[in-house]
């Protein structure tokens, strides 16, 4: 082999070499470009299946606080000693195409119907077929603050709280007359006040729902008496002041005013 011969080959074998790994190098760029977004891909769909995941449990927070607050709310009344009354057939199809959602209770002379809406819960109690008592539970954020409206037909008054946790209540009663107080778990506790319609003016604290400690009265002409309430029954050392001035003391026991 001639001199030129053997230096063409040794060129085209160069050229060959140098194609070849141009070649091999940009398939193997390719690749890793290749690589590289589907890494970014994955991240990507990782952080949107985080935040979807996220939002089921933030959703599934809501449902089961929701969930919480009906069970607890069917327990007031497993706890009191009424059973569940199997719903008839019409209401399980009912429920089953979406419609309200009924459910009953009922123990010796009494029946309870709790019927579940869309973010409300109407409770209807009734005695001998003749309904006592309806309430209605409210919220709009999903059971985290519910207002409850109590309509007692047997004590006469309509009462309502901000909520049903720690809050203020007021009671209107069918005279006209008005309690405002703070509750615990809708049972009134603390300081109240009640106004009446002839402008008199009672100031007192609750325990446990009841009157308990030290009340006073204030009279629309100026007069005023100062008691003691032991668990809503008038007891001990009281003290009645009139406009003018004049002091008179005086005692209760179980109620009733003795001198």
């Amino acid at each position: 082999m001639n001199k030129n011969k053997r230096n063409f080959l040794i060129v085209a074998i160069i050229a060959i070499i140098f194609s070849f790994g141009s070649s091999f190098g940009y398939h193997k760029y390719q690749d890793y470009k290749k690589r590289q977004e589907l890494e970014n891909f994955k991240n990507l769909f990782s952080i949107a299946l985080e935040t979807k995941n996220k939002n089921k449990d933030s959703s599934e927070d809501i449902v089961s606080l929701e969930q919480k607050f009906k069970q607890n709310l069917k327990n007031v009344y497993l706890d009191k000693g009424y059973k569940i009354k199997n719903t008839n057939l019409f209401q399980k199809f009912k429920v089953l195409l979406g419609g309200d959602n009924i459910e009953k209770f009922e123990s010796e002379n009494k029946k309870v119907k709790i019927n579940y809406l869309k973010n409300r819960i109407l409770v209807e109690e009734s005695s001998n077929e003749k309904i006592i008592k309806e309430i209605e539970y409210q919220t709009e954020d999903n059971f985290e603050t519910v207002h409850v409206r109590i309509d007692d037909k047997e004590q006469g008054y309509i009462r309502n709280l901000e909520n049903i946790e720690n809050s203020f209540g007021v009671d209107d009663f069918k005279d006209g007359s008005r309690i405002e107080f703070k509750h615990k778990h809708q049972i009134p506790s603390g300081p109240a006040v009640k106004y009446f319609t002839n402008g008199d003016r009672e100031e007192f604290r609750y325990r446990n729902g009841q009157r308990h400690g030290f009340s006073t009265y204030y009279f629309a002409n100026g007069d005023k008496e100062e008691v003691y309430y032991i668990d809503n029954i008038l007891e001990g050392k009281a003290k009645y002041t009139y406009a003018d001035g004049y002091v008179e003391i005086y005692r209760y026991k179980n109620g009733k005013r003795v001198e």
